[in-house]
């Protein structure tokens, strides 16, 4: 499990580090209103990886502190699904301020 999250969290550095620079079908943040324009696209970008890594790194933290205590590490990954649908959410409210204000 610890293996995953290390993967994952690494994975969410390099589209921070690395970002895509524009809309594209293999690399970067492409759910929902980030491919609308350019604007949302680089917004995406710069931000998905943020929430991404404070998720990913959140679940490394429960799932060591649950390993020491010795209970099974099943919570940290059940804590995958619903946090990334609260990723997608707070990205879709970010982008729709985007519309709402036509800029961030």
């Amino acid at each position: 499990m610890s293996t995953l999250l290390v993967f994952l969290f690494g994975f969410s550095l390099v589209l921070k580090l690395i970002p895509a620079s524009k809309p594209n079908y293999f690399y970067g943040y492409q759910l929902g209103s980030a491919k609308v324009s350019q604007v949302h696209w680089k917004i995406a970008q710069a931000v998905a990886p943020n929430y991404l890594m404070a998720l990913y790194g959140f679940s490394f933290g429960l799932n060591w502190f649950l390993e020491t205590k010795g209970y099974d590490a099943v919570w940290a990954l059940a804590l995958l699904l619903p946090g990334t649908v609260l990723v997608y959410i707070l990205m879709e409210r970010r982008l729709s301020r985007v519309n709402e204000e036509g800029v961030d």
